[in-house]
């Protein structure tokens, strides 16, 4: 088999589990899953949005003192 096919049949596999256990848990239950579900994705956004935002602003800090650093020294 394929790489490709043998992804596929792990996905269908995957789903048919995921259908199962889906078809046997209370609605309730699946609803308050979907909320921490979002919860979750929620937090890793943000997160990921501060990381990256700090890092621009390392960034932008270590450029600005190469370029007073060489202000200073005389360099420009």
């Amino acid at each position: 088999m394929t790489h490709i096919a043998v992804e596929r049949n792990q996905r269908r596999q995957m789903n048919d589990h995921l259908t199962t256990v889906h078809s046997i848990m209370p609605f309730s239950y699946i609803q308050r899953v979907g909320v921490l579900w979002w919860g979750v994705q929620h937090r890793q956004a943000k997160a990921a949005r501060r990381r990256r935002s700090s890092a621009a602003a390392v960034r932008q800090q270590s450029v600005g003192r190469a370029f007073f650093g060489a202000a200073e020294q005389g360099f420009l």
